[in-house]
């Protein structure tokens, strides 16, 4: 049985058939998601679905648990993104980024990462973010939602931090969350030198 599910149809909206574009933010700890009307780039419903982590399941699995509650697989999507958020990540200027390399690349910096895929996000023209995602999650994402477009949550902030007119004149951004925060800092406004420290709480 999982933890208790938490969702917020007041502020949101209800429920509705109107919801072309899809939102996952997933991690170790949980599923957040919101459905989106791109036409007006309105939220129609958003909801989280938090593991419990008193069950012993692969994060794959916890997946396909979440996606058949919401009945989220049921309903075809015009744009399904996923936001992703895994510890093993490594920053690499463009000068010493080498895609047929990428796994040397991400494990000199975070240490063995097994068998998992290697998947590779643009930050900007000079900076790449390499990332590890397990074979089989992927595969779940691939089968559910083939035409998903999945991006690291750091590379997300990073593009954020770099592109909003709210964030513009800002250094820092934080996001908290359950069981791990996201830093990211950039230096002279225009600039990203340095991106995201998680941490474990």
């Amino acid at each position: 049985m999982s933890a208790d599910i938490q969702i917020n149809t007041n502020s949101f909206g209800k429920v509705s058939e109107n919801g072309d574009s899809l939102m996952i933010g997933l991690s170790a700890s949980g599923i957040y998601f919101c459905e989106l009307n791109a036409t007006d780039n309105r939220i129609l419903f958003a909801g989280s679905f938090p593991f419990d982590t008193n069950i012993d399941n692969t994060l794959h699995a916890h997946l396909i648990n979440g996606l058949k509650h919401f009945q989220l697989s049921k309903k075809n999507y015009t744009n399904v993104m996923v936001n992703y958020f895994d510890r093993q990540f490594t920053l690499v200027p463009v000068n010493f980024y080498d895609a047929s390399n990428l796994r040397t690349l991400l494990e000199f910096n975070v240490g063995s990462v097994g068998e998992k895929i290697i998947v590779t996000d643009d930050i900007n023209a000079d900076i790449k973010l390499i990332y590890a995602i397990d074979e089989q999650l992927k595969s779940v994402l691939d089968t559910v939602f083939p035409g998903h477009q999945l991006k690291h949550s750091l590379s997300v902030a990073s593009k954020l931090m770099l592109s909003s007119d709210e964030l513009l004149k800002e250094n820092m951004l934080l996001s908290v969350y359950h069981d791990h925060i996201e830093v990211v800092v950039k230096q002279d406004r225009l600039e990203e030198r340095r991106v995201g420290k998680a941490c474990r709480s």
